[in-house]
């Protein structure tokens, strides 16, 4: 279960904005034909129906439904106490509660869509083949699977590039993780020392999701890892966040060390460099290893293109170079990396605003 205040700030997301992103898809339906899309939603998969409408689950899951005209529809499998909720954070029409999401969805475009009945209909799904059992099971025994046709590469284009509200949030959220490394106590010896004060902070400032990985001892052993127990902290160590806040994801790291190396700083500098030489044209190729005092063990790149929170684009490792999927100019990323210095592991990671026309990329700081 998420834990944090969800809520909707018309601020920071104007309703013009989740407007815009509403009619994008609703003109390449009409374009292409589509009688309505489908989104699933649940707490691993929030992210491309929080695109769409602005909803975050805390748990449970629900489907959201687009037609050509008109605002879009949510089906939940909530309890109606929630409803009000759901309709306060969220930017749909109708909301309808049901237990049974895939028969509810299918009940409600027969009524909606008379071509179904027919055959003739084209129903999008957002990652069609990632729907759950249930659902997929429901939409086969109603008819719906001949008219289903995947609708993932259509919405991976619809939401790019950023636009400013996307950006701005992705900001916030990088602020809140400066704050709670920033609140972190010197001098301590155990991971969770680190680990539960940055935990707090950030979600007391507004955080939903944390994620924390720590390398306790560089010196011993550079792979990041999710702590089950706790671990003596090294000399030398390392944090990663991944923090989301309102369904946008960022991530930072800090190598820490009363002593910090000076390698270090110029292990910092040559990312920052590389970071924004990176663009739609060369993402495959990840950052640059020139002008690093050391060797670029592996990177990736990653972003939100469907419902999960960051999906990998590119990576690079001792295989080589690895091509996933691809992203557009101006498209929100996050870039992690390590690297072998002379003075032993480093890692570094930023998000990061993909360069525009091959020009540069837009280093995102904290707002």
């Amino acid at each position: 279960m998420r834990r944090g205040l969800i809520s909707w700030s018309k601020e920071e997301v104007p309703d013009a904005a989740m407007a815009a992103r509403v009619t994008r898809t609703q003109e390449l339906m009409r374009a292409q034909n589509f009688d309505a899309v489908i989104a699933y939603t649940s707490f691993a998969r929030p992210s491309a129906v929080a695109w769409l409408t602005h909803f975050v689950p805390y748990w449970n899951d629900g489907l959201v439904v687009v037609f050509p005209q008109g605002l879009p529809l949510m089906l939940a499998a909530f309890s109606k106490r929630v409803e009000p909720w759901i309709r306060e954070v969220s930017r749909v029409g109708d909301v309808i509660m049901t237990p049974n999401l895939g028969k509810g969805v299918v009940d409600m475009l027969k009524e909606r869509i008379p071509a179904l009945a027919a055959g003739k209909a084209k129903i999008g799904m957002i990652e069609r083949d990632e729907l759950p059992w249930p659902i997929a099971e429901a939409f086969d025994q109603g008819g719906l699977g001949a008219a289903l046709v995947d609708f993932t590469v259509q919405y991976a284009s619809l939401r790019q590039p950023a636009d400013a509200s996307e950006i701005g949030l992705a900001q916030r959220a990088l602020a809140i993780a400066d704050k709670a490394f920033a609140a972190m106590p010197a001098g301590v010896k155990q991971a969770s020392q680190l680990l539960t004060v940055i935990d707090s902070v950030a979600r007391l400032d507004g955080a939903e999701e944390v994620h924390l990985k720590v390398a306790p001892d560089l010196a011993s052993d550079a792979a990041l890892q999710r702590l089950e127990g706790d671990a003596r902290l090294g000399a030398q160590h390392a944090i990663g966040v991944s923090l989301g806040y309102k369904s946008v994801w960022v991530r930072t790291m800090r190598c820490l060390s009363a002593k910090p190396p000076a390698s270090w700083a110029a292990a910092q500098a040559w990312f920052e460099q590389a970071v924004q030489k990176l663009n739609a044209a060369n993402i495959a190729k990840g950052p640059e290893a020139a002008g690093l005092a050391g060797r670029l063990g592996s990177w990736t790149v990653e972003a939100c293109i469907a419902g999960a929170p960051l999906s990998i684009i590119a990576y690079g490792d001792a295989t080589g170079q690895h091509s996933v999927r691809s992203l557009s100019d101006g498209a929100l990323a996050v870039l992690t990396v390590q690297a072998d210095l002379a003075d032993g592991p480093w890692h570094g990671a930023a998000t990061v605003v993909l360069g525009q026309g091959g020009g540069k990329a837009r280093l995102l700081a904290a707002k």
